[in-house]
């Protein structure tokens, strides 16, 4: 009995070192366990990579790197990241060569879990969707899921802290300039309003502004509208339109014919996919514009 009674108590001994030694995460599938940091992480969408960057982590693999850097290229990302192929169809064999121990997964990718999960453990952040409360809230909590991944939860805590003070300054800046609305140039012809799901969206509503124009709410947060809607705002109306440099000579010219009140400003085109951080930059873009 007593002999039972010590192999037991060195079995709950062994139990608790084990445990001791291994942590728990969340993700958008539940909740796993880890025995130890993961060292060498893949990632398979421009979010979670937006995230990862953020955190100080470099993945050994990322997908469509040259257009990253074309395209969104905040954060930086550093040469010796190798490209695993298409965003939506990442190439196992690609992915398998580098040896990973952790491959993350995000928004639309929820299929490339069973595959990929014969290489090596997966995760998956789902970051956007027209269910969540607001995309720009559920990025917060993404963005502190990852963190707890790589046990950085701390310095993730701060960087919300810092971005909310940040965020409140600009605020002050901006008060009483009147509704605003955030449109993206598709082309010299199809644009996209960012509302209220979007991050630009939430970026507005974070600088205490009102959206000009709303529609209901959309996975990406953004709907297509028609040249038209401009001319139904008044003068107090603020539009931010975003178009490639390219195309600023064209819009001027057909914003010079077109009797519109409300002020329009052109700008650079907008990255509204990144993570929680991101919505800083997008805020300071805002806030610039309308000072």
């Amino acid at each position: 009995m007593i002999r039972r009674a010590f192999s037991l108590l060195g079995l709950c001994l062994f139990s608790a070192q084990a445990m001791a030694a291994g942590y728990q995460i969340t993700d958008s599938f539940g909740k796993h366990w880890f025995e130890a940091v993961p060292e060498r992480v893949v990632v398979t969408d421009w979010t979670v990579l937006d995230n990862l960057l953020r955190l100080g982590i470099v993945p050994l693999g990322a997908p469509e790197t040259a257009l990253y850097r074309k395209l969104p290229n905040q954060p930086t990302l550093p040469t010796n990241v190798a490209d695993i192929g298409l965003r939506v169809a990442p190439s196992p064999a690609s992915i398998r060569a580098l040896n990973p121990d952790l491959i993350i997964i995000g928004t639309g990718q929820k299929e490339l879990a069973r595959p990929l999960s014969r290489i090596a453990k997966v995760i998956y952040f789902k970051n956007f969707s027209d269910r969540y409360r607001t995309n720009g809230r559920k990025s917060r909590e993404r963005w502190l899921q990852m963190a707890s991944v790589f046990e950085r939860s701390e310095q993730a805590e701060k960087s919300l802290q810092a971005m909310d003070q940040r965020l409140y300054a600009l605020a002050q800046t901006v008060q009483g300039s009147g509704p605003v609305a955030l449109i993206q140039a598709q082309d010299n012809k199809r644009l996209r309003l960012y509302g209220d799901n979007s991050l630009p969206g939430h970026a507005l509503r974070q600088l205490g502004l009102e959206p000009a124009l709303e529609r209901a709410p959309q996975h990406w947060g953004e709907t297509t509208i028609k040249f038209a809607a401009f001319a139904t705002l008044d003068a107090s109306a603020n539009i931010l339109l975003f178009a490639p440099e390219t195309q600023h000579a064209q819009w001027r010219k057909k914003l010079a014919t077109t009797p519109i009140k409300a002020n329009v400003t052109l700008l650079p085109p907008l990255w509204p996919y990144g993570g929680t951080l991101s919505i800083l930059q997008i805020a300071e873009r805002i806030a610039s514009s309308l000072r």
